[in-house]
């Protein structure tokens, strides 16, 4: 009875007939129905995306010590710069031409340890630990590193945009 009286308060002085008032109101529902079904359906759950986000770290391991550029370029975003533990930074075609095109940089072993991610929407935060050991400029290298890598969410993908390293122990 109060839902019908207030349907008829509401709509007493509209001009539209009461059928077609229906028929607008039940397409409205509809409408909303369909894009919260949609939007939910496309929203990833945070525990989903942080034990995406550990394992791609696993994944970049497995690309640089394979030599995989192609999924190396997939997860580092074009604009990605990293800062270095001397303070330094670079960039994304700087690396992967020390890597890839030149070859001053030779990756031979990586462990990735300790990650943790933290999702905040569309943006994460992923920090953990690295074993390298390789070679840069004819020098050999083996260090513990902590690093801390930023993560976009965008085009279905988490994508590093910025990363930083501190150096926790040479071997």
């Amino acid at each position: 009875m109060r839902c019908e009286l207030g349907y008829r308060l509401f709509y007493s002085e509209a001009s539209i007939p009461r059928t077609d008032r229906d028929r607008l109101v039940v397409t409205a529902l509809l409408l909303m129905i369909a894009w919260t079904v949609a939007c939910g359906s496309q929203r990833r759950s945070v525990a989903d995306d942080e034990r995406a986000l550990v394992e791609l770290q696993q994944t970049l391991a497995r690309a640089w010590v394979a030599g995989d550029r192609a999924t190396i370029e997939r997860i580092i975003a074009s604009e990605w710069t990293s800062t270095g533990p001397d303070g330094s930074t670079t960039d994304r075609d700087r690396v992967l031409a020390d890597v890839f095109d030149t070859g001053t940089h030779k990756i031979r072993r990586l462990r990735i340890e300790e990650v943790k991610a933290r999702v905040f929407d569309d943006a994460a935060v992923v920090t953990g630990r690295t074993h390298g050991v390789g070679e840069f400029a004819g020098t050999a290298y083996d260090v513990v590193i902590r690093f801390t890598d930023t993560f976009v969410y965008r085009d279905g993908r988490w994508q590093a945009v910025a990363s930083h390293a501190s150096v926790a122990q040479t071997r």
